[in-house]
């Protein structure tokens, strides 16, 4: 969800005042994410999309671009929709040998994991880590930055976007979003279910 993204929301002001200028900004309905569920609107309960609306002075923007944000949350629901994935593999099997793998509780599997192979769990930080660093999407932070599209990293080895129609692939865009958002709840719901007592259903 664009509300899992955090903006900066400080401004400095320059020493020489300076009139805010006004640049092209993207709404929130150029982008696939409206569906029938929502009514033929885009879900944004918190109204993060309006923050790339806001006045930016004369030195570098401030604000998230709308990009930016979009991309941040087609990030989370891919993470979100692999780790549910992998809790259901680690809770119903197949399992790979090995204490952290054989035990079918996620949670005590990755503390089990972590206390055996504290260098296994710092190459997977690390990896994220350059992988995440590699694809921070600096050009999207102005407002209408970069060329490519919001969440298009390149990795597509199954070719299920190629040659696709803009209406196809907008629909494709908003299946990912849909099941990722999900998702998202789902690790949020099974996260708290290990460490709040009683949240699940009520939180």
């Amino acid at each position: 969800m664009l509300a899992l993204t955090t903006a900066a929301l400080a401004f400095a002001g320059p020493a020489v005042r300076a009139p805010a200028r006004s640049v092209a900004h993207m709404s929130l309905s150029d982008l696939p994410g409206a569906s029938i569920e929502l009514g033929g609107k885009p879900w944004d309960p918190l109204g993060f999309a309006k923050l790339n609306a806001l006045p930016t002075g004369s030195g570098p923007a401030s604000n998230p671009s709308l990009k930016w944000l979009r991309e941040a949350e087609v990030k989370h629901c891919r993470v979100a929709m692999l780790a549910f994935l992998g809790t259901a593999f680690q809770t119903f099997g197949p399992h790979l040998p090995g204490a952290a793998f054989s035990e079918p509780d996620w949670f005590k599997a990755s503390y089990t994991f972590s206390a055996q192979n504290p260098g296994g769990a710092a190459q997977i930080l690390l990896g994220i880590a350059i992988i995440e660093g590699s694809t921070f999407p600096e050009e999207f932070w102005e407002a209408g930055g970069g060329s490519r599209a919001a969440g298009a990293l390149g990795f597509d080895p199954l070719g299920l976007s190629k040659g696709l129609p803009k209406a196809k692939a907008d629909e494709m865009q908003l299946k990912e979003l849909k099941n990722g958002r999900l998702a998202m709840i789902a690790c949020a719901a099974l996260a708290s279910s290990k460490l709040i007592a009683g949240s699940v259903p009520y939180l």
